[in-house]
């Protein structure tokens, strides 16, 4: 009877212990999906249903792709882009509101085919080219350096290694290739990404290039408004509610040897945002901001004159202005503790202004991944890309604490090799999510 009784008892408590054990473990699962970003929104039964659905299409994608190895953000972004637009997934996401995009730049908005049939068609239009020595060879086999629009053809000694030569009379002799040719400039894509951009700092060189190719295009006065209209539109289009953009509000020019300086490019943008939100319907959008965002490799009398470009844009169009950043390869340009003296003086005249920088776009230690320290310490309201936030345990626990929102960038940090993995799904804001900190 002991025996029996004992046995018992010890099939009762093993039995307490196991029930335990799945208690704890509910309760652990609980408590960690209590900090995943987004753990405190409550769907109501329509936005329930979606997300079931989005889920759905969501595990689909996993079932068929686990061992084929075919799941998109396992392969590089120029592979996978045609299967991510052809999958549900995409198509309902499409159909839903994004909010806002708050991490654009003025010059690298609208599709390529937009500039292809709409801007580079217009006539006055000039392409400063050379005999290619490029690999693979671009169409025509000529590299193109530069556009610009003029009556009559540019200097020569505006296109020093090439000449120029009107893009009416190219497209005349090349009617097929044309258009696959400003493609090619007009782009990163490639079929071989490991092939053409073997490290860093060669994607940023191919990548800063774009905006050397296309600066004299767009900074065309006609081109340069359609072009700006034409980003809100297709924002709109996929259902985004909101813009902010970075950008220079560098000068731009018109066919006839006049310019717009900053102040009047500026008053473009404004009355530009203006008209395109007066014919929006109410609730479908939200309008647009601008940054004030020059680049960071430059020396103090340049960064003085920077502070006070912004004060002159943030009086002259407070509600327009968002606020400042300091853009371009961090690596190569000067770290943002170097700014300091300007940032307070900018903060000094303006108390109410807000920073979005750039920082921790790097996979070094040293100056550049420091940046985030000084972003927060600055109090920046986001922080762009925040790739190095992963090394900075205190960094990343202030901006949870701040609610310092982190501008994820993945497909940009791939493509630019930053995130030299074809695999997003390693990506470092995976454990940021799980912190709570707002991410974009």
């Amino acid at each position: 009877m002991r025996a029996v009784l004992f046995v018992l008892t010890a099939v009762a408590a093993a039995s307490a212990q196991l029930d335990q054990y799945w208690l704890d473990r509910a309760a652990l699962l609980q408590e960690e999906a209590s900090t995943y970003l987004g753990s405190k929104i409550n769907l109501t039964a329509d936005e329930q249903r979606v997300n079931d659905l989005l889920m759905l299409a969501k595990r689909q994608i996993y079932e068929s792709c686990f061992d084929q190895m075919c799941f998109p953000p396992a392969r590089h972004f120029f592979d996978a882009k045609a299967d991510i637009e052809n999958s549900e997934v995409f198509r309902i996401i499409k159909r839903m509101p994004k909010g806002a995009v708050l991490h654009g730049h003025d010059t690298g908005m609208v599709a390529t085919q937009w500039l292809i049939t709409n801007a580079v068609t217009r006539s006055d239009l000039w392409a400063c080219t050379k005999v290619s020595t490029s690999q693979p060879t671009p169409p025509m086999e000529l590299d193109l350096q530069k556009l610009l629009f003029s009556s009559t053809s540019p200097p020569s000694n505006t296109c020093p290694d090439g000449a120029w030569i009107s893009v009416a009379s190219l497209r005349e002799s090349n009617p097929n290739e044309i258009d696959p040719w400003f493609e090619y400039h007009f782009s990163l894509v490639t079929p071989d990404p490991a092939g053409r951009y073997p490290n860093i700092n060669v994607a940023w060189e191919y990548f800063s290039r774009l905006f050397d190719v296309t600066g004299g295009l767009l900074s065309y006065t006609p081109v340069f408004r359609d072009y700006f209209t034409q980003t809100l539109q297709e924002l709109k289009d996929d259902n985004v509610q909101y813009l902010e953009l970075r950008g220079l509000m560098l000068p731009t020019y018109n066919l006839d040897g006049t310019t717009l300086d900053t102040m009047q490019v500026a008053n473009m943008y404004a009355e530009a945002n203006a008209e395109f939100n007066a014919a929006q319907l109410p609730g479908e959008w939200f309008g647009s901001r601008f940054i004030y965002a020059p680049t960071r490799n430059v020396d103090n009398a340049t960064a003085d004159v920077y502070v006070q470009t912004a004060l002159a844009l943030l009086n002259a169009h407070p509600d327009y202005i968002a606020g400042f950043d300091l853009v371009g390869q961090e690596d190569k340009g000067r770290p943002l503790v170097e700014f300091v003296n300007q940032m307070f003086e900018l903060r000094q005249q303006k108390p109410d202004i807000k920073f979005f920088f750039h920082a921790g776009e790097t996979n070094w230690q040293g100056e550049t991944d420091l940046n985030l320290i000084d972003a927060v310490l600055l109090g920046t309201t986001r922080i762009g890309h925040g790739f190095a936030l992963s090394k900075h345990p205190t960094a990343k626990r202030l901006a949870a604490e701040k609610g310092i929102a982190i501008e994820v960038n993945p497909i940009s940090n791939q493509v630019t090799l930053l995130f030299n993995d074809p695999c997003l799904k390693k990506f470092p804001s995976e454990t940021q999510f799980r912190m709570n900190i707002p991410h974009l």
